[in-house]
């Protein structure tokens, strides 16, 4: 299994998938197997995400996709600034090179330091998601393997 930043690869889980569709499963299934799996992770950014208003924490969702484990945070309506408040938002101005070097930049330009919610709860769930993506897609060969071979 590779790791990249933050998300997780896992072999041949196309061919995996493209086999349980072919014994008869359908993508709602796999949708739903890897729904459960994100709904893990979801509840725990809203744990860990800072919360003022509770716009940012009430726009976190687990998508229902058949491929992969989704989880959205904010959306282009009531919570935009979802990114800056993960991710930061520094504003660089003249003297950059100098000014790169503090944590904070103060040049009158909007700062954010990055709150890493998003990474903090996929490191503390990743495992426990894994699992349970796993356990619903053998519960579904287990399904559909009964159903061909009877």
């Amino acid at each position: 299994m590779a790791q990249e930043g933050i998300s997780v690869r896992i072999p041949n889980l196309y061919k995996m998938q493209r086999a349980l569709i072919e014994m008869g499963a359908s993508k709602k299934e796999l949708a739903n197997a890897s729904f459960e799996a994100g709904q893990i992770t979801a509840d725990a950014i809203k744990g860990f995400i800072p919360v003022r208003s509770g716009k940012l924490r009430s726009t976190v969702k687990a998508a229902r996709v058949a491929r992969k484990v989704i989880v959205t945070v904010g959306n282009n309506t009531t919570a935009t600034y979802a990114a800056p408040v993960a991710f930061g938002w520094l504003f660089v101005g003249p003297g950059h090179e100098k000014m790169a070097k503090s944590k904070h930049v103060k040049t009158g330009k909007p700062n954010i330091t990055p709150r890493r919610f998003m990474e903090r709860a996929i490191r503390a769930t990743r495992q426990k998601v894994l699992d349970t993506y796993i356990d619903n897609l053998q519960k579904l060969v287990d399904k559909y393997e009964r159903k061909v071979n009877s």
